[in-house]
């Protein structure tokens, strides 16, 4: 069966930037079940609800200690 038959639709996937706050990517990160992380153009990663899940097990939704492999700037 070729991918493209049980793909999501690429309008139905968030596309966020790797400085935004998880925080304020949760709720869409949610509804989509997953977003791609672009940085100018190029995909740099993925989040799943599971990464989300975790933060907040974590305390980490809104804290501003960034997660794993952020960069200290980018609390």
């Amino acid at each position: 069966m070729p991918v493209r038959r049980i793909a999501m639709p690429s309008n139905a996937v968030a596309v966020v930037a790797p400085a935004q706050r998880l925080a304020d990517v949760a709720g869409a990160v949610s509804r989509a079940g997953g977003a791609l992380v672009v940085d100018n153009g190029v995909l740099v990663g993925l989040l799943d609800r599971a990464d989300v899940a975790r933060a907040f097990e974590r305390g980490a939704l809104g804290s501003g200690h960034p997660g794993p492999g952020a960069d200290a700037g980018d609390s």
